[in-house]
């Protein structure tokens, strides 16, 4: 049943998943169907869904992102407020100017990546 659509592993356990009861005994669930993990262990299961399995499929596989650790989001604030403060020292007057404007896309950087690394699951 489930090669009609890609399931994702277990929500919870991590192990394989499929689809059950959509055409196995028409006379005991008039054609409902639903998703089971196989761990014996785990026995978790989806609601049962009547006509079109894609749609309960595409739940199934629904994930909420992770959460950011807060370490992660220290450093993007902590870079986000050096570009801050190295923008706000840049003077084009100032012959230092271009060590400033140097300074100043050095912490651009450091922010991309911590941005990147926030985006990427949140490891600081």
């Amino acid at each position: 049943m489930s090669a009609r659509f890609e399931l994702l592993p277990c929500p919870f356990c991590g192990h394989e998943s499929r689809v059950e009861g959509e055409d196995s005994e028409p006379a005991w669930n008039s054609g409902g169907g639903w998703i089971e993990c196989i761990n014996p262990a785990c026995q978790v299961s989806s609601a049962v869904e009547f006509g079109e399995m894609q749609s309960l499929a595409a739940r199934w596989n629904r994930r909420v992102p992770p959460t950011p650790s807060p370490e992660a989001t220290a450093a993007v604030v902590t870079a986000a407020r050096e570009w801050r403060d190295a923008w706000e020292a840049l003077d084009p007057v100032d012959p230092r100017w271009l060590t400033m404007l140097d300074r100043t896309g050095r912490a651009a950087t450091a922010l991309l990546a911590a941005l990147a690394r926030l985006d990427a699951g949140g490891e600081g």
